[in-house]
């Protein structure tokens, strides 16, 4: 009895300490995220702004955002990624990559729903939703966010099994909440930039990057503190393991 209450302490305490060291990898990854936000887009728009002060607000909005600093940005992110993804990944990487896809189209599709011009700046919409698929397929230190998307996008469920609600870890708690808290953020800044106020956050498609980097590094934060809650309980595991021997027997 003894040698079994050892077990499950020592059980919470390595849970504890892997959780506390992939919450910390996860609060780096957000930092480098907004870096690199800051770096290259940010940068941009900064130099854009004082060279667009002369110009209408509706014109300064109708100017998309040049393709070939979308691109490094958009290419690099979902690159580095999914380098560090894969190296995590619990589940088939071929997968992953149509799940990838699937939200990517996905993306696109709501994005455009939500106003964005499918003509004008078709080619930034593309990247801007390929970067929405990226982070949302981007979970580090294990697990997939394929898991928890299968509860919430039925497109998705074909290829990721469902999680009871009594089975989910801390994982899928701080996946599902990066997941509302991108379309929170996301949605409404790219439904606002019908709002004419001539904001170099507000052309084609700042909206969907500000909002989906800015979301997924609230939902971090959020998903994190949420799921620091919920308890994964390693010592179910350890108590149920003589019982199944028992039952061989």
């Amino acid at each position: 009895a003894k040698s079994d209450h050892a077990t499950v302490i020592m059980a919470k305490v390595e849970s504890l300490l892997r959780w506390l060291t992939e919450c910390a990898g996860q609060i780096a990854c957000a930092v480098m995220l907004l870096i690199w936000l800051r770096s290259t887009v940010s940068a941009r728009l900064a130099i854009d702004g004082p060279q667009m002060m002369h110009m209408d607000p509706s014109e300064i909005i109708a100017a998309s955002f040049p393709l070939l600093d979308l691109g490094i940005f958009v290419g690099y992110s979902v690159l580095g990624g999914f380098l560090v993804s894969v190296a995590w990944w619990e589940s088939d990487a071929f997968v992953e990559l149509y799940n990838f896809v699937v939200i990517t189209v996905c993306s696109f599709g709501v994005v455009i729903l939500c106003g964005a011009d499918p003509i004008v700046c078709t080619k930034q919409t593309a990247l801007a939703a390929l970067y929405v698929g990226g982070l949302l397929l981007f979970v580090p230190f294990g697990g997939t966010t394929s898991t928890t998307l299968s509860t919430h996008i039925p497109i998705v469920a074909s290829t990721a099994k469902s999680v009871d609600a009594s089975q989910r870890t801390r994982r899928d708690v701080l996946a599902a909440t990066r997941i509302y808290t991108m379309l929170l953020v996301m949605v409404p800044m790219q439904v606002l930039q019908i709002l004419d106020w001539g904001a170099q956050e507000q052309r084609c498609p700042m909206p969907v990057i500000l909002g989906s980097t800015y979301g997924w590094v609230a939902g971090t934060v959020l998903g994190i503190l949420f799921a620091s809650f919920h308890k994964d309980e390693p010592s179910q595991t350890v108590s149920q393991k003589p019982k199944e021997k028992a039952s061989t027997e």
